[in-house]
């Protein structure tokens, strides 16, 4: 317990790496990776609990920021915070707009989201804005038009589509809302124009069938993502992508062709993204105005099965030393966190005997940290 709840706010110690805009050689082969053994197996274990019913409660006990946000999981004591939002990931996008410093001076601005349903990011920055004396003049969100419950679709955001008019759905040109055809790229493109502020993406799949796919399976979709959000940001604007692992040297070379595009960048784990998880964000701020045709090259040669390389010897010594420090952090994290989930598993009441007031405590001064209202913390405390 001591190591995740002793673990620093990470708000409060972001690194911003500043890389020069040249772009190195890009090769392209056939997908490689060196996956950690260690997290693995680790994660492959996690199956068997899964079909017992218990990882689902394990995974949430671990977080040390849980209690913001229980989602009505009466397995779980009640949540911290007042505030009902759209879904989880409201909470994300206010921890990650606080890091961008989106608000930093009143402002009016213009967004852009593909991934997005059901809107939770897309609440987070109308709400926020309001509250920052500032206002979001568009926001446009594509998302897969849902198909089967494992779709988040928009049927929870109706409320908040009709109250805010500014916001608007898009399928694309062929109605799916599937940002992997091309016609719909164009499509959502052209219904952002004249250029957005801010760009978001927050794609995945459900990788719990095959956690050592999970890499290989969401490449795709992150270069889409990228390349779309690339064309519709304004110089200057902000830039958000929800990434995986990074084992590959193929997603690392995306990170660094993205850290490219802008003045500063990072790759940031928000408290409010469960430890166990490989869930992190790419964060750019300061477009510089223009996408590396290599961007969209690499859109190609990926739907052909070729994946983009860089040679890490063009890489600056300050990006390798992040990236490298940035791994090794993450990793021994998701280590950590699985192993305790796994004792929690066997028996919750642990949790409540030794975590459960530290994670109140922890949840509260997440609260308190992005302003969102919630309940006494003398309530939680006195909770046995």
């Amino acid at each position: 317990m001591d190591i995740l709840c002793a673990e620093k706010p990470p708000w409060r110690y972001t690194q911003w790496v500043k890389s020069p805009p040249a772009v190195p050689p890009v090769s392209f082969q056939a997908w490689t990776t060196e996956p950690n053994q260690e997290v693995l197996a680790l994660k492959e274990s996690i199956g068997a609990l899964d079909r017992e019913h218990k990882w689902e409660l394990a995974k949430k006990m671990v977080n040390p920021y849980e209690l913001v946000y229980t989602q009505n999981d009466d397995r779980l004591p009640p949540a911290l915070a007042l505030k009902q939002p759209l879904s989880r990931s409201y909470f994300k996008m206010v921890e990650m707009m606080e890091v961008l410093g989106i608000f930093a001076q009143p402002t009016k601005l213009r967004s852009a989201h593909v991934a997005e349903g059901p809107g939770g990011f897309i609440q987070a920055l109308v709400e926020r804005a309001g509250e920052k004396g500032s206002q979001v003049l568009a926001a446009t969100a594509m998302t897969l038009k849902p198909s089967t419950t494992h779709v988040p679709g928009w049927r929870k955001a109706a409320q908040f589509l009709q109250k805010n008019r500014q916001v608007t759905v898009h399928y694309g040109a062929d109605g799916t809302g599937n940002i992997y055809v091309p016609a719909n790229q164009e499509s959502f493109i052209a219904a952002c124009a004249p250029g957005v502020n801010l760009f978001t993406a927050d794609g995945g799949f459900d990788f719990s069938v095959n956690y050592s796919q999970q890499e290989f399976k969401v490449f795709h979709l992150l270069l889409c993502s990228a390349s779309i959000g690339l064309r519709v940001l304004r110089q200057g604007g902000s830039f958000v992508l929800k990434l995986f692992d990074l084992e590959s040297p193929h997603t690392r070379t995306l990170v660094l062709l993205l850290g490219r595009h802008f003045t500063e960048w990072t790759l940031y784990k928000p408290a409010m993204t469960r430890p166990c998880n490989s869930e992190r964000y790419f964060l750019g701020r300061g477009f510089r105005g223009t996408m590396n045709p290599i961007i969209l090259e690499a859109q190609e040669k990926s739907a052909a099965g070729l994946y983009p390389v860089m040679d890490t010897a063009t890489w600056t010594v300050t990006e390798s030393a992040f990236l490298a420090s940035h791994v090794e952090t993450t990793t021994a994290l998701q280590l950590h966190s699985i192993r305790q989930a796994i004792v929690f598993s066997q028996d919750p009441e642990l949790w409540r005997r030794t975590w459960h007031r530290a994670c109140i405590q922890k949840s509260y001064s997440w609260c308190e940290a992005f302003r969102i209202p919630a309940k006494p913390l003398a309530e939680f405390i006195k909770t046995p």
